[in-house]
């Protein structure tokens, strides 16, 4: 990537989109870190349910998702198919760098079909809807959410990528599972969101600079493919350290999962 692009493309970023990136990226770190400490460590006590409802804030990703990718087709960021194939590519690649790790750690959570494949695989087809009518991209994304409840599922845990909103005990546990149903289905909201406020790639609303607090969540949202490659090992390490000085009866030797 060019200098002179990558400096448009930082100039012409709308920090509000970054802004939020970053608040969500910031609450599923702090999702990993909880379920490190309940999960793995057992320091705490928590109503499993968090772990349930709290990941479906991670639709918020694939809304911008889809934000963003209309953005960047109309100011020509993305200026061909082939621009967004490279792009596709290169999340799921990191999607599939994750799932072999699991796979080799062979610690019993696998990660087959996570946010960043999700988001790799959402990313190309979404944008065959870029160019089409807002009303329609919103109709498909409707019907999309709607149906993860009915369409029927495979049989491997790769079919239920498609379909199925939990995958079935046989293929073991997983932290990080995201079907194409629903979330494609937010990607295409996130579509018709950027076709109404955000016309052809243009703010139709004014909005106040960002402020100090936010600059620091606009950072974290500029950066969230590295953030979301490294936090999880990182947090992984620096809780062992700190359950090994406060209550070192919980500590685990984190070599022994690689």
């Amino acid at each position: 990537m060019s200098s002179d692009f990558t400096n448009k493309l930082t100039q012409e970023r709308f920090w509000e989109l970054d802004f939020v990136r970053g608040i969500a990226i910031f609450c599923m770190m702090l999702f990993h870190c909880i379920y490190q400490w309940y999960f793995v460590f057992e320091v705490i006590d928590i109503d499993v349910n968090f772990f349930y409802y709290f990941p479906k804030l991670a639709a918020v990703f694939f809304i911008l998702l889809g934000i963003s990718l209309y953005i960047g087709v109309e100011r020509k960021f993305y200026k061909n198919f082939k621009d967004i194939l490279k792009r596709s590519l290169l999340i799921f690649s990191c999607g599939m760098l994750i799932t072999g790790s699991t796979l080799l750690a062979k610690t019993g959570f696998y990660i087959y079909f996570g946010v960043l494949h999700c988001h790799g695989v959402s990313t190309l087809l979404s944008y065959f809807f870029s160019k089409c009518n807002k009303w329609l991209v919103l109709l498909v994304s409707i019907i999309l959410i709607s149906l993860n409840s009915f369409l029927p599922i495979g049989h491997s845990p790769w079919t239920y990528c498609l379909f199925s909103s939990d995958l079935p005990a046989s293929f073991g546990s997983t932290f990080d599972y995201f079907p194409l149903i629903p979330n494609l289905g937010y990607a295409l909201l996130g579509i018709f969101l950027g076709k109404q406020f955000y016309t052809n790639g243009n703010r139709q609303f004014n909005i106040c600079k960002a402020g100090v607090f936010a600059n620091f969540f606009v950072y974290m949202g500029r950066r969230t493919l590295w953030i979301y490659l490294i936090h999880v090992p990182i947090l992984f390490f620096l809780n062992d350290v700190i359950i090994f000085f406060f209550k070192p009866e919980y500590f685990i030797n984190i070599f022994k999962f690689f």
